[in-house]
């Protein structure tokens, strides 16, 4: 996406209230250029998640909702308070 792709996204806050297939749909205009090969990992570091969930508020909530996914096998698709973001 070029720069006036960029200009045209939605803020964070819109964002964040956008349904699933509104999401898709802005998502679709995006695409992945990986700047080093992934690296696929069997675990999580569950102990710099419980460190940084102590630096980062709002991170417990995601670490309980990851740990919900793995527990069902599939994401769960939830919406994200208005203004939530990361403080640091």
């Amino acid at each position: 996406m070029d720069q006036s792709g960029l200009d045209g996204l939605p803020s964070p806050d819109e964002t964040r209230q956008m349904d699933e297939a509104r999401f898709d749909a802005v998502q679709g205009r995006m695409w992945v250029r990986r700047l080093t090969p992934p690296h696929v990992k069997g675990t999580l570091n569950w102990t710099l998640l419980s460190r940084l969930r102590e630096k980062y508020e709002g991170l417990q909530g995601m670490t309980r909702w990851l740990g919900d996914c793995l527990d069902e096998g599939s994401p769960k698709w939830r919406r994200v308070p208005p203004g939530f973001r990361m403080v640091g």
